[in-house]
């Protein structure tokens, strides 16, 4: 179980069209670790705006939220999904929170990724370590171009702040 997600507030500051709209921000953060689903959050932010009789919710602001599942009025119906799964994964919510930002399914992530290293070659290195070569100084390895085979093996990893993760 990933123990970094108890640290990790995902959350919304919730207000209304209606009263944005009268010139006011009045709303409150919400924590969506609060609630265990979707219905769960949006039955808590009716009932933060029940003095209206059928609020049009604005979420005005949201922190630890990929920018694909959220928009001003509504949250993906995947989140909590994505939210198990990163409870449930060995990586990081940062580093999910950046690879769903990045365009990379949440789904498959964990199958995807690679582990993080200081550098493209120092990835490349181990990438080909552990994919057959032997011990870095013998021979072909003392031959190889490292520079030039990582940025080859790039086209098929991406790289997002030292995370890599297979693009296939």
């Amino acid at each position: 179980m990933n123990e970094v997600i108890e640290k990790i507030e995902p959350r919304i500051y919730v207000g209304t069209y209606a009263k944005y709209n009268d010139g006011s921000i009045a709303g409150k953060w919400l924590d969506l670790n609060d609630y265990e689903d979707i219905n769960a959050f949006y039955k808590a932010c009716k009932k933060l705006h029940k003095d209206e009789s059928d609020p049009e919710l604005m979420f005005q602001d949201w922190e630890y939220i990929p920018s694909s599942m959220i928009w001003e009025s509504g949250l993906n119906e995947e989140f909590y999904d994505f939210l198990n799964t990163v409870k449930n994964s060995h990586i990081d919510y940062e580093v999910f929170f950046e690879a769903v930002n990045e365009g990379l399914d949440y789904k498959t992530l964990e199958d995807n990724y690679y582990g993080s290293y200081d550098s493209d070659e120092d990835f490349t290195i181990n990438y080909a370590l552990e994919t057959g070569f032997q011990e870095p100084n013998n021979w072909p390895n003392n031959c190889i171009d490292w520079d030039r085979d990582s940025r080859d093996l790039m086209y098929d990893f991406v790289n997002i702040e030292g995370h890599y993760f297979s693009n296939n």
